[in-house]
């Protein structure tokens, strides 16, 4: 079989998971969607910022690379002994990015 005939089908899949996904998400309580948030002023220079959503996930070469893994954001205070997890991989988070001095603000879902 030739090689493009497999492309195309891991692409339909590709498609057909993609569906899945969007019709799973779909059915989701309220309470597990993220709703939108007011404008927020960049806490460094002063401009709006622009609202959107920040997710920790891996990539292709990750993938082939090391494996999947699930992955996860942490934070470690300059005194701090230990690092914080605030994310964990897959979980969006409403965030705030500053397209003036890239600057991100972001709750923590954990």
């Amino acid at each position: 079989m030739p090689d493009h005939l497999d492309i195309d089908a891991a692409r339909e899949r590709l498609r057909s998971l993609d569906a899945e996904i969007s019709r799973v998400r779909a059915m989701l309580p309220e309470e597990n969607k993220i709703a939108a948030a007011p404008a927020v002023q960049c806490p460094s220079c002063g401009a709006e910022m622009e609202p959107g959503v920040i997710v920790v996930k891996g990539t292709l070469w990750g993938f082939l690379l090391v494996g999947l893994s699930y992955q996860h954001l942490y934070f470690r205070g300059d005194e701090a002994d230990e690092d914080e997890c605030l994310m964990t991989s897959g979980v969006p988070s409403r965030a705030d990015r500053c397209p003036n001095c890239h600057t991100v603000l972001f709750r923590s879902r954990t």
